[in-house]
């Protein structure tokens, strides 16, 4: 398949345009991008940019994972919640799980054949569908957002203080903790200085 038919083809549109396809675009972006960046640093050592490029890689190798494994599940969770905007339209009855809803979702304007056959029907969605479709589609992007805010702000750096460390040891990248050097001078304000009684 052509670039062109990809950039032009209504799914790539429909995954671009939500806030899940910014999320996992921009991840996979960074995942990529910045080891990239720090391998090319030429103010550091060799073995810092293995640290911290294969520490920057796995985290968000895990926030790439905590997107999927929670923002799907929420979005499902909020179209089961709001689909009673759509309940009072005999109309929508074949849409009755959230694969369904992204069927039809991807163009309002202009049903896909998919979407046609989903619902029985030739005809456009009417204004009354359109708002009530929007409304559901709404509560799922909200249900993105809320997912992403959970998984990449509270749980990924939670996570990666815990798992992050194991797993650059047993590939060997682990940096190792720098030695702490006993100190060679007594400062005046840390010696303890005896006091004469009277």
């Amino acid at each position: 398949m052509s670039i062109n038919k990809i950039l032009s083809s209504k799914g790539f549109t429909y995954t671009t345009k939500g806030i899940m396809g910014a999320v996992v675009g921009t991840t996979l972006l960074k995942a990529v991008g910045r080891p990239a960046f720090i391998y090319a640093d030429k103010h550091s050592d060799k073995e810092t940019k293995k640290y911290t490029a294969s520490k920057e890689f796995l985290y968000q190798i895990l926030c790439l994972g905590l997107t999927f494994a929670l923002v799907i599940p929420v979005q499902i969770l909020c179209f089961k919640y709001s689909k009673k905007y759509m309940k009072d339209l005999a109309s929508l009855n074949g849409i009755k799980n959230f694969k369904d809803f992204n069927k039809v979702t991807k163009d309002l304007d202009e049903l896909t054949p998919e979407a046609k056959t989903l619902l029985n029907r030739t005809k456009e969605l009417s204004e009354d569908e359109k708002d009530a479709i929007g409304l559901v589609k709404g509560a799922v992007e909200m249900g993105s957002f809320v997912g992403s805010l959970l998984g990449l702000t509270i749980m990924a750096p939670w996570i990666s203080d815990i798992i992050l460390h194991p797993i650059m040891q047993s590939l060997g990248v682990e940096k190792k903790k720098a030695e702490v050097g006993s100190p060679t001078e007594i400062y005046l304000a840390d010696a303890k200085v005896p006091t004469e009684k009277r």
